[in-house]
């Protein structure tokens, strides 16, 4: 599935979810998020100044994409998770459709390990425990590609 966006500056760009068994290029990967969920089946997210989106981030240089959606969620949700498996692929031309332009983001399922103190800070602003039906009605960004990850996510838990 390929969804077409358009960036605040008017740049086309398309988002293309890969079947999981993708090879894609670790070096190429340049975030990660996840959907985390409770033991009730709701997801966490945080609020973020953009409104409310699931944890994650860019990959930070030296360190593994595990290493990465680990450090975005005790980062921004104070939490610490567990039994990460991979739910998307997500490749991205923003960068131009030249097979070395390509992008990717790695979304991970996984389960709740502690829940620390949440400490609002300059990044998130609130953190969630929210059913995924009721944060897909809350969020603000591009709800087709939202909804496919939320998707993707729930049928590999």
């Amino acid at each position: 599935m390929t969804d077409k966006f358009k960036t605040n500056r008017n740049k086309n760009f398309n988002f293309t979810f890969k079947k999981l068994n993708f090879d894609f290029p670790e070096n190429k990967v340049t975030s990660v998020a996840g959907v985390v969920f409770d033991d009730n089946g709701k997801i966490l997210v945080v609020k973020l100044d953009r409104g409310f989106d699931l944890p994650g981030g860019h990959i930070k240089n030296g360190e593994t994409v595990f290493e990465a959606i680990k450090r975005e969620f005790l980062e921004e949700a104070f939490v610490e998770i567990t039994d990460l498996k991979l739910s998307s692929i997500i490749e991205s031309d923003y960068f131009g459709a030249e097979k070395e332009n390509l992008t990717y983001m790695l979304i991970f399922n996984g389960k709740l390990k502690t829940i620390l103190d949440f400490k609002k800070n300059i990044e998130s602003k609130k953190r969630v425990f929210i059913y995924p039906d009721d944060f897909l009605k809350l969020y603000s960004g591009e709800k087709t590609l939202m909804e496919k990850i939320i998707f993707n996510a729930l049928n590999s838990n």
